[in-house]
């Protein structure tokens, strides 16, 4: 008994010290995690707890229902909501991503610097803030919370959107403003469910195109960004009640803008916007409030200005000093511009503009373009769609090749390449049959390919300054030919064939170093001499390289010696103000060219010259043309155009030899006057072939016209003309018929009689159909009614041209049902080039895979949008070449099936809202006969390895 209560006495401490420690409170730092009694989402909570150091969550971890927890909202023992504002928190630990349950997680003003990628396990999250943290970046796992409906991370420290947020289809709101965020990535299309976007304040500079597929959303917030422009499509967001764009760089805005009917604010305040576009401003007469500077005035603005501005942006050196505020462009140094806004000329030489990038493709009314001495050196693919350019200058730069796209300018064209990097002529040039004129000089070019042949229509060809050694004898198949220039190279041989060249039996001019390569040496008459003297002296600013102590002439440059007669004078662009009136007295005078210099007159002794085939008078400042010119009953050449008269002397009808008569009016913006009629009787020329009044201001012409019966090539354009006369069955011989750019609405029963005509050109006139009387021209090869108002169906009308090569309806109003099908396109056996390009076809026509030796297939600009656009059939056209696509944004896939296009050399499917292609089209790219080039915008590589 003793014994038992000492081990009483001893062990009854311990028993109480073990009781004490098991009834004092818990100690906070001494929790066994490991204990199942705990609830999971309570020790994920205990974690944030412990991962925060200093924190001031003042959580009651004896309350394992977390009940009391400040910011937490539990079911159970699951965590629903987190609000833990201004905790001093610094890190989120990964356990965060076990809260099942959570549907919201804010965690505002805390200096979180870090999101935990874990997050994307909380499959239940609607709702995600942390408002003015530290966070540098948002991980791509967040792409898994697909249940999101609000995202805010306002305030932090983001420089990227993760492309991968275009996942959270059910995204309501995204608010990432106050952050460094320099893009928005395209791939925000997918957030077809946004309603509100708020980008402020962050460093954007560009809006993504596809911005147009934020089909819900109302609220837009783009303010205190470095916008310096905005995509046109932002003009389809049709729900959008707010839109704020303050605080940028911008200049201009899309018209598109005006489009956007729901509007109810607009902001565009602390901009450099000088002029803004009527139709945006009109939206404030249906109840639009708009928040504008007070220099920034409503006004015009035409589509052309927005490729300007954006090809400013692209060369921040420039020296153009253009007035942005000027939103018609009329007072800009260089521009050309028409009365509806379509800049037709341009010239920026010396302006500092090396960078010429894809803006200067939407320039498609340009007819004439001086880059010169601007150090390019490449130039973009989309010179090809300048389809108007008739000059084009890029004299003075670095260019070492052209791109083959430029194949598309298929009008008359001048094109000047002197002083640049060339080793070669570009062979792309030898395909384009219409240039006028080819100036190569003081490149490294080496020999002259035999291809240049195939440039039929060359009248002027400048190698000066190369390192040619050789003359090609195919040279003298270029007919039209009527200058060369071989000086500063090596040559030291002439063909025959080609020195002995005329055109219309007038001798082609030969500039070499050594005359004798084509010359005899026979004395020169002195009274040639002597009037050649009185035109040196009496011109005292001439640019003529004549040593006038040298009367054989035989250093003169310009001046052509047969049998000592002057037989040929070249003195284009010499500063010559007027002809000596002893000019009369070069009665062996048979070429004259005096193109581009400022004669006002021409001396009533020209007249004299008994012996003159060729004049060319252009490019001067002449009030009128004598009426002695009609004595010059040899002649068989005539060019005057770009002078200052309004009439041509009825005389002129005298020149019964006359082959060629061109009087194309001035440009614009030279002020200079325009032909208003033609002579009465110009019937009268029976041997004219070539007649070209290109940009004037006929309005009719003569009933004598049609007797021109040995006329060949008949260009109108660019006049006022409203209607042809009907009798043109006298025009046997007529091949190439251009009206184009008239105001033409209906064609004369006679042009069936035109039975010869090939070429008949009707664009940008007034057509509102084909006229039934075109599909009677069974011969014709080539039909372009590019920009009118066509609509209606086309088979019934063209069907019976088993000749067509080539058919170009863009820019008109045609949609798929005018092409149903039926026999046209079997019948068209011969069309190779089909050009429909902006029209407002939704598919294209299952009918166009039955042309037979279809080769080129444009369809781009349209409205292609259906899942079928492109049916399965478009694949069966094994002769195609190229099919264009790009500018349908609206288009989304492509049929596999169009790897059955086994020779497709080129698709372009720029400026879609294809993101994804079949594997079969992408192994078209390589391995076939033909490797597939295929134009798209990102990297084609990324996008196949998909």
């Amino acid at each position: 008994m003793k014994t038992t209560r000492l081990f009483l006495r001893l062990i009854s401490p311990m028993i109480f010290l073990v009781f004490i420690l098991i009834a004092c409170d818990k100690d906070d730092d001494i929790i066994d995690e490991g204990i199942q009694q705990f609830p999971a989402d309570y020790l994920v909570l205990k974690s944030v707890y412990d991962a925060n150091n200093g924190n001031s969550l003042n959580w009651n971890f004896d309350d394992l229902s977390m009940k009391s927890w400040e910011g937490v909202t539990t079911s159970g023992e699951k965590v629903t909501k987190l609000d833990l504002f201004k905790k001093g928190l610094k890190t989120i630990p990964a356990k965060i991503g076990e809260l099942d349950e959570l549907t919201s997680f804010k965690a505002d003003s805390n200096v979180i610097t870090s999101f935990p990628s874990d997050i994307s396990k909380n499959l239940k999250l609607t709702e995600l803030s942390f408002v003015g943290n530290e966070i540098a970046s948002i991980p791509a796992s967040v792409s898994g919370l697909t249940a999101l409906a609000k995202i805010n991370f306002k305030g932090n420290k983001i420089s990227t959107i993760p492309t991968e947020i275009g996942q959270l289809i059910n995204l309501v709101e995204l608010d990432l403003s106050q952050n460094e965020i320099t893009d928005i990535p395209f791939q925000i299309e997918g957030l077809a469910k946004l309603i509100r976007l708020d980008l402020s304040s962050n460093l954007i500079s560009a809006v993504p195109s596809r911005i147009n597929k934020l089909v819900a959303v109302e609220k837009i917030d783009l303010s205190n960004n470095q916008l310096l422009g905005l995509p046109a499509s932002i003009g389809q967001l049709q729900n959008i009640k707010q839109l704020d764009l303050s605080d940028n760089e911008l200049v201009i805005v899309p018209v598109e803008i005006g489009n956007m009917t729901s509007l109810d604010s607009l902001d565009f305040t602390k901009n450099e916007i000088g002029v803004l576009p009527q139709q945006i401003c009109d939206l404030e007469t249906i109840g639009t409030t708009i928040k504008r500077d007070a220099t920034t005035v409503c006004g015009t603005l035409y589509p052309n200005y927005v490729a300007l501005y954006n090809l400013l942006l692209q060369n921040p050196d420039n020296t153009v000093n253009w007035d942005l505020a000027d939103g018609t462009m009329k007072s800009w140094e260089g521009v050309t511009v028409t009365d509806d806004g379509v800049v037709i000329g341009l010239d920026i030489s010396g302006k500092k503009f090396p960078n010429i990038t894809s803006e200067i493709g939407s320039l498609i009314g340009l007819q004439s373009l001086n880059l010169s001495d601007n150090v390019i050196t490449e130039l973009p693919i989309e010179m090809g769609q300048l389809d108007k350019l008739t000059s084009l200058n890029l004299d003075n730069n670095q260019l070492s090749s052209l791109p083959d796209e430029i194949v598309s300018m298929t009008l008359a064209l001048s094109l000047s390449l002197a002083n640049n990097n060339l080793i070669e002529i570009p062979s792309v040039l030898t395909t384009m049959k219409n240039i006028l004129s080819l100036n190569f000089e003081g490149n490294e070019i080496t020999e002259i390919p035999i291809s240049i042949a195939n440039i039929e229509n060359l009248n002027s060809l400048l190698l000066r300054n190369n390192q040619i050694t050789s003359i090609p004898v195919e040279l003298a198949n270029l007919l039209s030919l009527n200058t060369l220039d071989l000086r500063e190279n090596d040559i030291t041989e002439i063909p025959e064939e080609v020195c002995s060249q005329e055109v219309n039996g007038v001798p082609i001019t030969i500039l070499v170093d050594d005359d004798s390569l084509c010359t005899d040496d026979t004395p020169v008459l002195q009274s040639d001499y002597e009037v050649l003297k009185d035109l040196y002296e009496q011109n005292p600013n001439n640019r003529l390289d004549w040593d006038i102590t040298d009367e054989t002439m035989a250093s003169w440059g310009g001046v052509f010696i047969d049998a000592g007669r002057v037989v040929q004078l070249d003195a284009r662009y010499m500063n010559i103000d007027l002809l000596p009136s002893t000019f009369g007295q070069l009665d062996g005078l048979q070429v004259l060219q005096l193109t581009g210099n400022e004669m006002s007159l021409l001396p009533k002794e020209i007249g004299q010259l008994s012996s003159l085939k060729a004049i060319y008078v252009d490019e001067n400042v002449l009030q009128e043309l004598p009426d002695e010119i009609g004595n010059l009953t040899a002649l068989e050449i005539l060019k005057v155009g770009g002078n200052n008269f309004e009439y041509l002397p009825n005389s002129v009808s005298q020149l019964t030899n006359l082959v060629q008569l061109s009087s194309r009016g001035a440009p614009s913006f030279t002020g200079k006057k325009l032909l208003l009629e033609l002579p009465a009787d110009l019937g009268n020329l029976q041997n004219l072939e070539n007649l070209n009044v290109y940009g004037n201001k006929l309005a009719t012409l003569p009933n004598s016209f049609g007797n021109l019966g040995k006329l060949v090539y008949c260009d109108l354009s660019n006049n006022k003309i409203v209607a042809i006369p009907d009798t043109l069955t006298g025009l046997t011989s007529l091949e190439t018929f251009l009206i184009s750019e008239n105001e033409l609405n209906t064609l004369p029963p006679s042009i069936v009689g035109l039975t010869g005509v090939k070429n008949l050109w009707l664009l940008n006139n007034n057509f509102t159909s084909i006229p039934d009387v075109v599909g009677n021209m069974v011969w014709l090869e080539e039909l372009s009614l590019f920009n009118n108002q066509l609509e209606g169906e086309v088979n019934i009308v063209l069907g019976n041209l088993k000749n067509l090569r080539e058919l170009i309806l863009s820019n008109n109003k045609l949609t798929e049902a005018d092409f149903p099908s039926g026999s046209m396109a079997t019948r068209l056996v011969a069309l190779e080039e089909l050009y429909i390009r902006e029209n407002k076809l939704e598919e294209i026509p299952v009918s166009f895979s039955n042309f037979p030796s279809l080769l080129i297939l444009d369809v781009s600009r349209n409205l292609l949008k259906k899942k079928d656009a492109i049916p399965n059939e478009i694949g069966t056209i094994e002769s195609l070449t190229e099919l264009h696509l790009n500018n349908n944004s609206d288009l989304q896939e492509l049929p596999g099936a169009l790897d059955g296009l086994i020779n497709l050399a080129l698709l372009d499917l720029r400026l879609t809202n294809v993101t994804d292609l079949p594997g079969r089209i992408c192994d078209m790219r390589t391995g076939g006969s033909v490797n597939t080039t295929i134009r798209i915008d990102g990297d084609i590589d990324a996008i196949c390895s998909q």
